[in-house]
């Protein structure tokens, strides 16, 4: 992109070089003591004193997306249209970006004269990441007929894109909480019900449907008169509280690129869990208390995804610990799901809260490898890399022993395909009560 030319300097380079000139005629009119030259600064002193006249423009400024709700990285293409009330001799137009937004492609800036017929449009392509990103009028500068004087306005349009974190929900998570809510879900409630897993047998009673007999087991079982019906487990919706972990301490080795990834995984779990029927929360944990109240439904999940929109890491030292969730905030039976990276530390925090009654999931994004990258690649770096594996296993099987399911997620594989390999462990963990 080549740099902007600068009104301010351009003026300011004109005057300089008019008051020489003007010196240089006056001075060489008093030394050779000749009108001459006195009479060639004239038409000088006229440019000057045209030059003090102020632009009188106004300009009306329009900024359009062809979307403003994006997913985070995606690329939105930005159009700027500047109105003029007429023609302006020296015009120029310069765009400013918000810090965290790159630049893709097009034009920022433009400088020149124009005639006031057409409008003047800057169109360009920008990379936003996860967040509220505020896009500001540009600049208009606009100078008057003999370049000696300029006026700039800043117009309060502005253009607001929102990009939540990108959503890669897996195709399934299977949840035992140990109670269930009255509307219909995908939850095995472990009550006899309108389902599809088989639940138990029973005799047949006047109303029973003749579908829900049952052949085999009506001739199988020797001595009974009776037809005999198949039931099924009913399937209910539960409540799923999920819990970010936004403790600054617990990103501070890995870098922003765990935290995204967290993001996501929130992100991807919320559109699981609300796809399935389920009344889901969101509770951001580490800062001042940021909570989403449960509730169903694509407005609830909007609403979530806006509040992971803008998670930030932060400090707060009444939650330095997991043992400080306020559990206050949830009906009993809820279903935490907890996505952190965690420390050695949170391990009886989370023991205690099994302990409670409540079931605990928790989705762990590994970043080791990714932060051992930086690291000259000898044998004390394959010693540290050990010793971190060795550390994070045994935090994951002690959380494990005591019923706590610990989903680890690496570094390059996708959240479904992560909960794809670990199908075989959910089953068992919603046998153990």
């Amino acid at each position: 992109m080549r740099q902007p030319i600068n009104a301010a300097h351009q003026i300011s380079l004109r005057w300089s070089v008019l008051i020489l000139l003007l010196s240089l005629t006056v001075t060489t009119g008093l030394l050779t003591r000749s009108s001459f030259p006195f009479v060639l600064s004239v038409p000088m002193l006229l440019y000057a004193l045209s030059g003090q006249a102020r632009p009188k423009r106004s300009f009306r400024t329009e900024i359009t997306a062809d979307r403003q709700r994006i997913s985070a990285g995606e690329e939105v293409a930005v159009r700027v249209t500047i109105y003029a009330d007429g023609p302006v001799p020296f015009l120029q137009v310069r765009q400013t970006l918000p810090g965290q937004v790159e630049e893709v492609s097009g034009e920022l800036e433009y400088s020149g004269n124009h005639d006031g017929s057409k409008p003047v449009v800057l169109a360009f392509v920008v990379r936003c990441p996860r967040g509220t990103h505020v896009i500001a009028a540009p600049l208009i500068t606009s100078g008057n007929s003999a370049l000696l004087r300029h006026s700039s306005v800043h117009a309060p349009q502005q253009l607001r894109i929102h990009a939540v974190p990108r959503v890669h929900p897996p195709k399934s998570v299977s949840v035992n909480p140990p109670a269930v809510n009255l509307f219909p879900g995908i939850i095995a409630s472990r009550k006899a019900g309108s389902g599809t897993q088989f639940f138990d047998l029973r005799d047949y009673r006047p109303g029973d449907s003749l579908r829900r007999v049952s052949r085999k087991a009506t001739h199988g079982r020797p001595g009974s008169a009776g037809l005999i019906v198949t039931e099924f487990e009913e399937e209910r919706a539960v409540d799923v509280s999920i819990i970010l972990d936004v403790r600054k301490m617990v990103y501070a080795s890995y870098g922003m690129s765990l935290f995204e990834a967290a993001c996501e995984g929130a992100a991807a779990l919320t559109e699981r869990f609300i796809a399935d029927g389920n009344r889901v929360s969101l509770l951001l944990y580490g800062g001042p208390l940021q909570w989403a109240p449960p509730g169903y439904g694509k407005r609830r999940k909007e609403m979530i995804l806006n509040e992971l929109a803008e998670a930030r890491l932060q400090e707060h030292g009444a939650f330095r610990s997991l043992g400080q969730i306020p559990l206050h905030l949830l009906r009993y039976g809820t279903q935490l799901v907890l996505v952190s990276p965690l420390e050695t530390d949170d391990a009886s925090d989370l023991c205690s809260l099994r302990a409670r009654g409540f079931r605990v999931l928790i989705l762990r994004p590994d970043r080791i490898e990714a932060s051992l990258t930086e690291l000259p690649d000898d044998r004390y770096t394959h010693l540290a890399r050990r010793i971190m594996r060795l550390d994070h296993h045994r935090l994951n099987e002690d959380l494990e022993r005591n019923g706590i399911l610990v989903v680890n997620w690496p570094q390059g594989q996708s959240l479904a395909e992560c909960f794809a390999v670990e199908r075989s462990r959910f089953t068992a963990w919603g046998q153990h009560r």
